[in-house]
């Protein structure tokens, strides 16, 4: 979504330089009505407003690109299963 949304080439080498540069806003926020992002070193956080899920994205590159941290991971699942047995 946040490659879509800002026009990205993710096979560039350095598809997120425009989001690190301090000059602009891009460093911080909102992908849409429910989830915000920001950028700090070599990762990207995603935390949806309602729910609170939240995702830790590496934004290097190499073998971690795109990796996500197995905590962040295991809570963001928590909390989407904790949701939808609230709703049932």
């Amino acid at each position: 979504m946040l490659a879509t949304n800002f026009n990205l080439d993710l096979n560039s080498n350095s598809p997120f330089d425009k989001f690190l540069n301090i000059k602009n806003n891009l460093k911080k926020g909102k992908l849409n009505d429910d989830w915000m992002y920001w950028f700090h070193g070599s990762h990207c956080n995603f935390e949806n407003t309602k729910t609170k899920q939240y995702l830790h994205v590496s934004i290097i590159s190499g073998k971690n690109y795109g990796a996500i941290d197995y905590f962040y991971l295991y809570n963001f699942l928590l909390l989407l299963t904790f949701s939808i047995i609230i709703k049932t």
